[in-house]
């Protein structure tokens, strides 16, 4: 298996930090439908944006700088968005986050050092969907803040199975429920 390995320029975003990357750019964008494979992601600025559902397999994010990948959807249609095979490292703020409506699935996925793993978006996207979120046969291990964020005011819904959580260094929750 031939890996593609990146590594973001200073075009993309100012650092590697969540504020350095918050107004960069994403180093890769993934169209409806598309698929993203067997990628080393060295440095992936503002990470990956999926505008749509999509698909996320064997990506190894070695340094997440802001989020590792984002996904969204331009209207009510539900999308689905699978990350499989994939491990992402150091991540200050989420590993994945969600605006669309639909769900996100992750499965065989390893994660090390993060604020959030998955995170529904808050108060901050408009308009607002109800989400849900599957994590199946993965491992993490903190220090990390919690799994699973979701919009109790949404419905939002997540399920998990086979999930390993190393206890030292602690990850803080399994699910944060918010309330907007």
């Amino acid at each position: 298996m031939h890996y593609q390995r990146l590594i973001a320029t200073k075009k993309l975003r100012d650092d590697c930090s969540i504020e350095g990357s918050v107004k960069g750019k994403h180093i890769i964008d993934i169209e409806d439908g598309g698929t993203l494979k067997n990628v080393i992601l060295a440095d992936p600025a503002k990470g990956v944006w999926c505008e749509g559902s999509c698909k996320l397999i064997n990506v190894y994010w070695e340094k997440v700088c802001y989020h590792a990948a984002g996904f969204s959807g331009d209207d009510s249609s539900p999308k689905i968005h699978e990350v499989t095979n994939s491990t992402a490292l150091h991540a200050p703020d989420k590993f994945f986050t969600q605006s669309s409506k639909g769900k996100t699935i992750i499965r065989n996925f390893c994660g090390h050092e993060f604020g959030k793993v998955y995170c529904s978006c808050g108060s901050g996207c408009q308009p607002q969907y109800q989400r849900s979120v599957e994590i199946y046969d993965s491992r993490f291990k903190g220090p990390g803040l919690t799994l699973i964020s979701l919009n109790h005011n949404y419905k939002d819904s997540m399920s998990m199975s086979n999930v390993y959580v190393d206890p030292n260094p602690k990850i803080k929750y399994i699910c944060q429920v918010n309330k907007y």
